[in-house]
């Protein structure tokens, strides 16, 4: 039986008095363009013929919508499984020493490196995600030690993690069009967690399970092509073809009967921030679940709602990080529906990481590490960033030193 929700409301969003962007992409939202971005999930944002065949939309319809989509902000980011190219993924949570926050951000953009920022702005910590060769992991954790003991960062902790997916946000029962509302169901959220309504649903592109191979299935030319699609879903065969010296037509055949059939991409996720970080947050949560069916129950449940963002499951464990965009009149409503998934015996614990904004930085994958055929360890560039430190180091142990005189 469920206690009485008493505290956990509907909550309701006025979009009217929020920043443009957001209001532009709630403008956009009709029953046309929901049709249309779900469309480009499943078939990408470049095949225009195939969008309007899928969808009864005419082509000059999708063209025009799509056009206006891009200029709203709205881009859309490939689904990639890093597992079948042979690489891991690690996430990194590191404390640097006071003062040298500056130089520990920077000591870790490493070509491994797909994203950092700064999270806990009163405590500052960097939040690293980086792809590893597998199972060398230790690529990155000896790195770590490295920075340690040269007293840039304190202390650190590491996650291996299954391939990262983003989510849609694009279910239309959290959105009134007509006033222009964004609808936040805690409570009804809640409800579904806990009678494990959705733990038996597979709603999320990739399953939760831990990927039981990581096989190098891709070359070097499909490596690129993703790596393209990932900076810019639309950019079309010509263009990359002319990027990476093949024809349009042996590009197209890499990504039809490499890419695609071997599941490289997945999908193609709309990319955007539904609340603005100027009144919003972005917060990445670790949350540990007492069970599998807990946490299946968890993501499914949330998935396609407006306020996670992406999910990957910690390996060997029933944990993932979510990351959460909510407005922050919303941060209590996000910590009681949590606490109370705590005392419901779903949630084990829980952390989160808000992103301080304007320190997230990112790229997409370590293309310089993959010669001959394989990934390289990439010691070379690690040794010649840690020289680069020292000699940084030393040279503002002197600049102290001339000031104390």
């Amino acid at each position: 039986m469920l206690r009485e929700i008493s505290t956990l409301k509907l909550g309701i969003v006025n979009i009217g008095s929020l920043v443009r962007k957001s209001q532009e992409f709630i403008d956009l939202l009709d029953d046309v363009n929901i049709k249309l971005l779900k469309a480009i999930e499943k078939y990408g944002p470049r095949n225009m013929m195939l969008i309007s065949r899928a969808t009864g939309i005419p082509k000059s319809t999708v063209y025009m919508r799509l056009r206006k989509i891009k200029e709203a902000g709205i881009s859309f980011a490939p689904t990639v499984q890093a597992s079948k190219m042979g690489l891991g993924i690690i996430y990194a949570i590191a404390v640097p020493y006071l003062g040298r926050l500056n130089i520990a951000y920077n000591a870790l953009d490493l070509e491994w490196t797909y994203r950092l920022s700064i999270v806990n702005p009163f405590r500052p910590q960097i939040f690293v995600k980086a792809y590893y060769p597998y199972p060398h992991y230790d690529v990155i954790t000896n790195y770590l030690e490295k920075l340690k003991d040269m007293r840039i960062i304190k202390s650190y902790k590491v996650f291996l993690v299954n391939d990262e997916m983003r989510t849609p946000k694009l279910d239309e029962k959290y959105y009134d069009l007509e006033n222009k509302q964004v609808i936040l169901p805690w409570g009804k959220w809640y409800d579904e967690i806990v009678s494990h309504t959705n733990a038996n649903n597979q709603v999320a592109p990739l399953p939760l399970e831990d990927a039981e191979k990581y096989d190098l299935r891709v070359d070097k030319y499909d490596i690129l092509i993703t790596d393209y699609l990932m900076v810019d879903s639309s950019m079309d065969f010509v263009e990359i073809a002319k990027k990476i010296g093949l024809s349009p037509p042996t590009v197209r055949h890499h990504y039809i009967k490499h890419i695609l059939r071997e599941r490289i991409i997945v999908n193609y996720m709309p990319r955007f921030l539904l609340f603005h970080p100027s009144f919003g947050i972005l917060a990445p949560m670790l949350v540990n679940f007492v069970d599998k069916k807990s946490m299946y129950s968890f993501v499914n449940t949330l998935w396609g709602s407006p306020i996670m963002e992406l999910v990957s499951k910690i390996q060997g464990d029933f944990s993932i990080f979510a990351t959460f965009n909510i407005p922050r009149t919303h941060e209590a409503n996000l910590i009681e529906f949590m606490e109370m998934l705590v005392d419901e015996n779903i949630v084990y614990s829980y952390k989160m990481f808000p992103i301080v904004p304007g320190t997230v930085s990112s790229w997409s994958l370590p293309v310089d590490n993959f010669v001959g055929g394989k990934w390289i360890m990439g010691y070379e560039e690690a040794k010649k960033k840690l020289k680069n430190l020292k000699s940084e180091l030393a040279r503002r142990r002197l600049a102290v030193i001339e000031r104390t005189k």
